[in-house]
């Protein structure tokens, strides 16, 4: 990456076989294969900056996937946006799923109230192909006595989907 920000920062990745460390299976149904894709990452600010990802995989099960992805980061003064986006088209070269498309969403914004107090908001939305659209959305609050230390109050709404984490505070 350039140091300076003047130029895009451009990363590939490549994953011949299975994954190096399998995710739990409440966590993830899918497990992935033969996985490359590119990233290209422009700045517009000392810490904003616009992605764009491409990628292509191959789950265990035989699905082929296309991914495309869009980010962000966007500061102004003490508020901060970021957010992501993607969309998959999947293959018909295995067991047809419920749908051959996917999708999720993620929007993030926090406000820093002080030196040491901060509140935020972000929004998470995914169309997994073979459940129900599911969607969290999360209101906190919080205090950094030290650098290292930060202390918070969330509160989680799920709609719809499978959870993953439980509604409540």
């Amino acid at each position: 990456s350039d140091p300076s920000g003047r130029f895009p920062e451009l990363q590939f990745y490549w994953q011949p076989s299975d994954e190096f460390s399998e995710r739990p299976r409440r966590s993830t149904f899918h497990q992935y294969k033969e996985v490359e894709g590119a990233h290209i990452s422009f700045p517009i600010g000392l810490l904003d900056k616009v992605g764009v990802s491409f990628q292509q995989s191959k789950d265990v099960r035989g699905f082929d996937e296309s991914l495309y992805g869009l980010d962000f980061h966007y500061t102004i003064d003490k508020l901060t946006f970021a957010g992501e986006g993607t969309f998959a088209d999947i293959s018909n070269n295995a067991p047809l799923p419920d749908r051959d498309t996917e999708w999720g969403a993620y929007a993030a914004v926090s406000y820093a109230l002080a030196e040491k107090w901060s509140v935020y908001s972000w929004y998470e939305g995914f169309a997994e192909r073979m459940e129900p659209t599911a969607q969290d959305l999360l209101f906190g609050a919080a205090y950094r006595p030290d650098p290292a230390i930060v202390i918070k109050l969330e509160y989680l709404q799920n709609i719809g989907g499978r959870q993953i984490n439980r509604t409540g505070l």
